[in-house]
């Protein structure tokens, strides 16, 4: 199988994303996305590990372990998936929010998922890289990956530049946003305290009346901190370590979608 991250292969990418946004311009619309395909099946993790050094060790395995490969036309519109997945994972509610983040999400695994939908939906408004990097910021713990390390930083920063647009801030008659839709938890550790999780929505772009929409995934390794930089009551956070291996991006509730490994978000 072909790698997806190639030099060859990232400037198919680029070339992909710089077709959808001529395309959207002519339409008197912008939008694109970076998309970062990846290897193996999502799992539930294993057991913790008896030392420290081997906890470190089993949680940047987990997390930086690739998923499932998907070609980049897996995140177009599509039909929905003939065999569904039969399960599904239900969002808790917020109970507060980290800089206009929702945060306040209890100490489970749906937990964690909520906490990066929460981070991801706030992050993609209006396709700005800086709005994602103060919400990423904002509920990262001391130690993990920096914000401007972040895929979803690249994806915006690629959009922006392939357009036309000013690096930041916004575009008069532009809008951006994006609904997460489906999830899963790669696998966790620590307990629970340690949980590698994913969503995956649509991502939206419209401008003059034109819209136009995408399948975007993005994973995070989360740890649930006791005692955050911010005060109050413990929270989950972007992890000390290593990021996450590429999410799959494929259009929510496709074929494609369910066979990565992700569910219904309710």
């Amino acid at each position: 199988m072909q790698s997806f991250h190639t030099p060859r292969a990232r400037r198919a990418r680029a070339g992909l994303v710089a077709t959808a946004v001529a395309v959207l311009l002519l339409l008197g619309a912008v939008a694109a996305v970076l998309l970062w395909p990846s290897g193996d099946a999502p799992d539930s993790g294993s057991a913790r590990p008896v030392d420290p050094a081997g906890e470190r060790a089993a949680e940047a395995a987990l997390a930086t372990r690739p998923m499932l490969a998907l070609p980049p036309e897996a995140s177009a519109p599509q039909p929905l998936a003939t065999k569904p997945a039969t399960d599904s994972v239900r969002l808790p509610p917020p109970t507060g929010d980290i800089g206009g983040v929702p945060a306040g999400f209890p100490q489970t695994g749906p937990g964690a998922v909520a906490a990066l939908a929460a981070l991801t939906t706030r992050g993609l408004v209006g396709a700005d890289p800086e709005v994602y990097m103060r919400a990423y910021r904002g509920v990262a713990a001391p130690e993990a990956p920096a914000a401007e390390q972040a895929r979803l930083v690249n994806m915006l920063r690629t959009l922006r530049s392939t357009a036309g647009l000013a690096p930041t801030g916004p575009t008069a008659g532009l809008s951006m946003s994006y609904q997460p839709l489906q999830g899963q938890i790669k696998g966790s550790l620590d307990d629970g305290r340690y949980v590698v999780a994913c969503v995956l929505g649509q991502f939206s772009a419209s401008y003059q009346g034109q819209v136009m929409v995408y399948g975007v995934g993005d994973c995070q390794a989360m740890r649930w901190i006791d005692n955050p930089p911010t005060g109050g009551p413990g929270q989950w956070m972007i992890a000390p370590g290593p990021g996450a291996a590429p999410s799959p991006d494929a259009w929510p509730g496709s074929q494609d979608s369910v066979n990565a490994g992700y569910r219904e978000l309710k």
